[in-house]
């Protein structure tokens, strides 16, 4: 197919008006009041209710600290970051752990759930897989997350699930799921 020297002209001059479109936007959205605007809206969401929220880049960790809000716990090792992902749906992503899983759950096998948080992936995942017993789910967080865990275990039967804040818990496990 041959394109015509004017459909080439109005091709070009399209692309012309496109890009000093996109520099016209970009200028004004960098003038400094829509920057102060945008920033301020920014440091709003982040102080405000957005657990596990983070931003920036800093040379040091004790910087990092230093920028966050004295209104937030930081870090996750703390109730509000705990009571986080209750539940949790299946995604797109964990059909391939799904897949492998079922054809090594088998008695004896023990698995190490690095940051599992208080077990919603093993809430999603049980509702789909049998497990058999002596199947062992090792959920490795912090304190706080593993203490909601263990009282969320009391609430639900989960029979397979045990809690550590251990790294060195995960010696000998047949998978580590991360």
């Amino acid at each position: 197919m041959t394109i015509k020297v004017e459909d080439q002209t109005l091709l070009r001059t399209m692309g012309s008006v496109r890009l000093k479109a996109k520099q016209a936007i970009e200028a004004i959205t960098s003038l400094p009041p829509l920057r102060a605007a945008e920033r301020w809206a920014y440091e709003r969401t982040f102080a405000g209710n957005a657990p596990g929220a983070f931003r920036g880049v800093f040379p040091s960790f004790g910087e990092a600290v230093a920028s966050a809000p004295q209104t937030r716990p930081l870090g996750y090792d703390n109730p509000q970051a705990a009571a986080l992902w209750a539940e949790r749906p299946i995604f797109a992503e964990d059909y391939a752990v799904l897949f492998w899983l079922k054809s090594l759950a088998q008695p004896g096998f023990r698995m190490f759930d690095y940051g599992g948080h208080t077990g919603a992936v093993y809430d999603a995942f049980a509702r789909v897989l049998q497990l058999p017993d002596g199947f062992d789910w090792n959920i490795y967080d912090v304190p706080a997350v593993v203490e909601e865990g263990r009282k969320i275990s009391l609430v639900r039967h989960r029979p397979h699930v045990r809690f550590t804040t251990e790294f060195g818990d995960a010696a000998g496990v047949d998978v580590l799921l991360a």
